[in-house]
Formats: structure tokens, sequence, C-alpha cells
């Protein structure tokens, strides 16, 4: 490490139990999917525990919108999905149904935002919605949806816009952050980082990152967990999941690097002896990750 990177120490956080995932949200409380006594997965939002019923309780990703909860299950395969089966529900605090949805399929990520409206990170090969022939979100013609890449859905499960119409063709979202501070993804793209409004694409900055986990915003710089593209040590794995990439969001400029470690100091491990799990999204400006199995949360604080 050069002595111009910084070092970012994780804090643990095993008063959260045995997690699969966690993050803030946007009411300021944590989400939290935990493994129950029976090994079962269950929903905390704080205190409150959430008992969806039906399908909706084999969620894999949740979020807070408004008062009531977004749950997402997400098959990956194109021979298992449907259009006309829900992969998405929104529940009240008592886990009644109130609508069903269906974002399509190869699902990477979904982000509610303070709005309502519903963020979905799309892999490659994702097999869209049903459209009108030759028309696009906005009703235009002319657009190739068939790598929708990032799509602004609203709670009623209409499409509202998709990245291709601001001309870029992207295939695969890798990470959302819809905090408080604005809605920041990261994608395949040339300008891989970018901002968003409810109309579309602000900016985008970011060439040569490389394997993003996730991101993080605070309204002005968006801190990206991955590679940033550079010259490989002798003996360092080339996936560098601990680095640390700083993007000013209005001038483009890298304005720092650093290195994630454990909370005791420790490199975080490497290549293919990666930690047995972990997963890590960014809201507002932290990263919550989950690290170990059983799970232990770990928070990363900007």
């Amino acid at each position: 490490m050069s002595s111009a990177e910084r070092v970012y120490r994780l804090r643990a956080l095993p008063e959260y139990g045995h997690v699969l995932a966690w993050k803030p949200s946007l009411a300021g409380s944590v989400l939290r999917t935990v493994v129950g006594d029976g090994g079962a997965a269950e929903f905390w939002d704080g205190d409150h525990r959430l008992q969806p019923s039906g399908e909706a309780a084999l969620a894999r990703q949740w979020d807070r919108i408004g008062d009531s909860y977004l749950l997402y299950d997400g098959r990956v395969s194109g021979a298992e999905w449907s259009p006309i089966r829900p992969e998405a529900w929104v529940v009240d605090a008592d886990g009644v149904i109130e609508a069903e949805l269906n974002f399509g399929n190869w699902i990477r990520m979904v982000s509610v935002d303070a709005d309502r409206n519903i963020w979905v990170g799309y892999c490659d090969y994702a097999i869209p919605w049903l459209y009108s022939p030759g028309a696009d979100a906005t009703g235009r013609t002319g657009i190739e949806y068939w790598h929708p890449g990032l799509v602004r859905w609203d709670e009623h499960g209409r499409f509202h816009w998709v990245f291709a119409v601001d001309g870029a063709m992207v295939a695969t979202t890798y990470t959302i952050n819809s905090g408080p501070h604005g809605v920041v993804a990261v994608t395949d793209a040339d300008e891989p980082v970018v901002r968003l409004g409810a109309g579309g694409l602000i900016t985008g900055h970011g060439r040569g990152l490389v394997g993003p986990k996730a991101v993080a915003f605070d309204g002005r710089v968006a801190t990206v967990l991955g590679r940033f593209e550079r010259p490989k040590r002798r003996g360092e794995s080339g996936r560098l999941d601990d680095v640390i990439t700083r993007i000013d969001m209005e001038t483009g400029e890298v304005v720092g690097t650093g290195r994630v470690v454990l909370p005791d100091g420790s490199p975080m491990p490497l290549g293919m002896r990666v930690i047995p799990y972990r997963m890590a999204v960014g809201r507002g400006n932290t990263i919550a990750m989950v690290i170990g199995d059983p799970g232990v949360a770990h928070v990363l604080e900007l």
C-alpha cells in the first residue's frame, strides 16, 4: 500500500445475530435477515419482526417502501421465470400482501428510494417484461431492451425509466445505493459510477473501475468497494475486494484510494480463499457487510 492510501477498518456488529444480510433503512432502523433457531430466515426491522406469508417468506432481498415493505424472491434462470407469476411483494407491517409484482428475471439487486421508486439492477441475459412491440418505457420507439441493465419501477409494478433511454446499453448493474443523498449505482457502462434522478441519468464517472461490490454516497463523493485499475503486486490476488476508490461525482476526479481491513487490523482474505460468506451493500454513506459463516454483520462507516 502506498503512503497516499488510507486504511479503512471495519466494525463488527455481533449483536445483530447470525445474519444473512442487513442494511440501514431510510427510516433510521436496521433491516436484518437473520437465521432463526429453526434455521429459517427471519426478517427484522429494528425490534419489529416482519412475518410475511406464502412465497413472500422465501424472499432473498427486502427493503422499506414507505411504511410497508418490498420483498423480492427472484429466480435467475430464464427457464424458471414466468411473466405472470409474482416475483416480488409489497406487504404491510403485519405481513399482509398489498401488491404482487414481477420485474423480470436475472435480477441482481433491488433498492427503494425515499419517493417509493423501485430501482432494479439486472445481470446480463435478463428477459425483460412484456411491452408493446417497438415501444420503450416512455412510448418512444427504436431502442432495444434485451439488456435492460437498470430500470426504475413504481410501487404498482409499472416501469418508468430504462437506462437505455439515455443511450447507455448497460447489461449488468452491480450495486445500487438509494440513500438519503440520492441514488447512485455502479454498472458495466463506460463510465460505470452513475448518479440518477427520477428522470434518468444525471452524471457518470469512474473509468477503469473493476469488480465493484458496493457503493456509498455522501451527496458529493461516491466511495466504491471494489478494484480500481492498477498494477497487481507480486503474490497479490486479482480479486481485490478490499480496495476503496473515492470519486467526486461532480468533477469525476478520483479523490482517494485505500484498503479495507478487518476489525483487528488484519487484511481481508483474497482470491479463492475468501471468507465463506460475504455480502456488501451501501445505503447513504455507509457500507454494510456480512462476513463469515454463520454471518456476522460488519459496517464500514465513511
